[in-house]
C-alpha cells in the first residue's frame, strides 16, 4: 500500500493494519544514520499544500534518533490516534536533502513503510511514494537485497538495511518522482 498523504493520512494510515496491497516496508534502522531533528523545523502542525485545512501534529521524541510523534484527527469519530516515524538519512553526501521516512501505527513495531523525503527549509518539505512494481522487479533481479512476498493481494517488499540498497534508492525510477506531495508547517499561534 502506498504511503498516503496527509489529507487523508488519519483514514489511511489506520488503513495500513486492516487491508493488503503492494507495498514496500523497511525496518526501523533503515538509512545511512538518523536525522537529528531539530524544533524548529519540525514540530507543529503540518499539512499537504492541496488540503490545507487537514492537519497532522508531529512533536519530537527523540531527536537524536529521528523519531516523530504524529497525531492525526479522525473529524468523523472525533478521535485522535498517534503514530510514530523514523526520519534517516538516505545518502553520506552532506549536501544531500534527501531522508527516508517510516511510519509505524504502533509504537515498538519493528517494520514500516517507506517514503523519500525532503527537506529543504524548516517550513516546507516534499514526499514521494515508492513505485513499488519497480522495487519488487530490483529485488528479484539482485539490484536491491530484500524479499519479496507473495499474496492474492499483491508483492510485499522488505528492504533490508544494508548500504548498498540506500545509494541505489536515491534513483528517481523507483519514486513517482514526478509526482511529490508537498507539504507546509503552519505558523505557530502568537502568544497574547
Amino acid at each position: 500500500m502506498n504511503v498516503p498523504r496527509f489529507a487523508p493520512l488519519s483514514a489511511a494510515l489506520l488503513m495500513l493494519g486492516l487491508t493488503s496491497c503492494p507495498e514496500t516496508n523497511v525496518p526501523r534502522d533503515f538509512g545511512v544514520k538518523p536525522a537529528v531533528l531539530k524544533p524548529e523545523a519540525w514540530e507543529g502542525d503540518w499539512s499537504e499544500v492541496e488540503n490545507p485545512e487537514e492537519k497532522v501534529h508531529f512533536a519530537i521524541k527523540q531527536a537524536d534518533q529521528g523519531v516523530l510523534s504524529i497525531t492525526l484527527h479522525d473529524k468523523e469519530k472525533k478521535t485522535d490516534s498517534v503514530i510514530e516515524a523514523v526520519v534517516r538519512h538516505a545518502s553520506e553526501d552532506k549536501g544531500s536533502q534527501l531522508l527516508f521516512l517510516v511510519w509505524f501505527d504502533k509504537p515498538g513495531t519493528t517494520l514500516g513503510p517507506l517514503s523519500l523525503m525532503s527537506k529543504h527549509a524548516d517550513n516546507v518539505f516534499y514526499l514521494w511514494h515508492p513505485r513499488h512494481e519497480v522495487i519488487e522487479k530490483a529485488i528479484a533481479s539482485g539490484r536491491l537485497k530484500g524479499t519479496v512476498t507473495k499474496s492474492k493481494d499483491g508483492a510485499h517488499s522488505e528492504l533490508v538495511p544494508e548500504a548498498s540498497n540506500y545509494s541505489l534508492l536515491t534513483l528517481p525510477e523507483f519514486w513517482d518522482w514526478t509526482a511529490p506531495d508537498a507539504y507546509f508547517k503552519h505558523a505557530s499561534p502568537k502568544a497574547k
